[in-house]
């Protein structure tokens, strides 16, 4: 058995791709792997697409095992993320590998090593860039469909984190709620009562300009909201353009809900989309020539709808607004007749967000885990 590790130039497009193709390899069959898109995926890897890349070290790296690919991993060190939290810390990523421990030993030691020589102290992953990149391990749920904001990977990997040292950093958890068919009337009735206490409203979003407005006061509010969650890294402007441009070309503003205070001010936000996993699929990483039609299909017509986002300005936690969003994202899926929505992760600790969940029929079907390590 001969294993050799191939570093990848990721500004190289010909090597990236080689780096980039290695999953859709390995899950060739798979019914529950799907693929990124291709152009997002490059340009993730763009200094001109990816601004976050300017305070980032970067190192990929393939494994071959007699010649064929075998595996392949990303190490990251996020020096804004580390001066923002007087750390030392290094994160691994687009970790993929064959049922072989020993090419998992292999790409970790090297990466390891890189991350000591960077004065780093612990690593964690899989991560990505930010906090709206895919993240986690999954450890639970390997016979469901993953949301296209989720990473899907074979049961193993758990195994070989573990056998090399890894301990648990973070649990997410994920759930299937049940859509009903109608509202029902006490929900209606809390909705009004809390309009009629806190003096709040839901600010309509007719178009995409609605969207693209409200969009900046939406970051703004995920700065503040999410502060204090594991790994946040704050947005900065240019990132906060590029999100802005990228995800209101599909977000739907029926599947969106926002609310704002007396003066006027957003105070919560949800965001929904109908599921694009099969789209994405069927689309096999490409938009063209073909890919743009399963999109469109899975956009206008679904049963499942994703919930991607939701933030709730922290003088304002507590007080039930959550309400009003679900009021809103669930008449629009009631009228899209959705039968299921998809939570996406939640921190296992979040219990204000799982309060959410007790008034449907629910059920915690998936889990994943981010692994850390002391490489000093």
């Amino acid at each position: 058995m001969s294993i050799t590790l191939h570093p990848i130039d990721p500004f190289n497009k010909k090597e990236l791709r080689q780096f980039l193709q290695f999953p859709f390899d390995l899950y060739k069959g798979n019914p529950y792997w799907v693929p990124g898109l291709w152009t997002d995926e490059y340009d993730l890897f763009s200094k001109v697409h990816n601004p976050v890349l300017k305070h980032c070290d970067l190192k990929l790296i393939i494994a071959f095992k007699d010649g064929k690919p075998a595996g392949r991993i990303a190490g990251i060190i996020n020096h804004r993320e580390n001066q923002l939290n007087h750390t030392l810390k290094g994160r691994f990523g687009w970790f993929d590998v064959i049922d072989d421990l020993e090419v998992t030993k292999s790409m970790f030691s090297a990466i390891e090593a890189w991350i000591k020589e960077k004065k780093m102290s612990e690593i964690e992953g899989p991560m990505s860039f930010t906090n709206l990149d895919k993240a986690g391990l999954l450890v639970e749920g390997f016979d469901q469909m993953p949301t296209i904001a989720t990473l899907y990977n074979h049961p193993y990997y758990a195994g070989h984190l573990e056998s090399l040292g890894y301990v648990k950093a973070v649990d997410w958890i994920e759930h299937q709620l049940n859509c009903p068919t109608e509202l029902t009337e006490r929900f209606v009735k809390f909705s009004e009562i809390l309009k009629e206490k806190y003096k709040v409203k839901t600010v309509p979003i007719h178009n995409k300009k609605d969207l693209v407005e409200n969009a900046y006061k939406m970051f703004d509010l995920i700065n503040r909201t999410y502060k204090d969650i594991h790994g946040f890294i704050a947005f900065e402007q240019e990132q906060v353009n590029l999100y802005v441009r990228k995800y209101s070309k599909i977000l739907m503003p029926k599947f969106i809900s926002l609310v704002a205070d007396e003066q006027d001010q957003l105070i919560s936000f949800g965001l929904a989309l109908p599921s694009l996993s099969k789209a994405f699929q069927k689309a096999k990483g490409r938009l063209l020539p073909f890919g743009w039609f399963h999109l469109l299909k899975a956009l206008r017509k679904n049963d499942t709808l994703d919930l991607l986002l939701i933030g709730t300005d922290p003088a304002w936690r507590n007080k039930g607004v959550h309400a009003l969003l679900f009021y809103d994202i669930m008449k629009s899926a009631i009228e899209a007749k959705i039968q299921w929505v998809e939570s996406n992760p939640e921190l296992e600790t979040n219990t204000n967000v799982q309060l959410l969940w007790k008034g449907y029929e629910y059920r915690q079907h998936k889990r994943r885990r981010t692994y850390k390590k002391i490489v000093n």
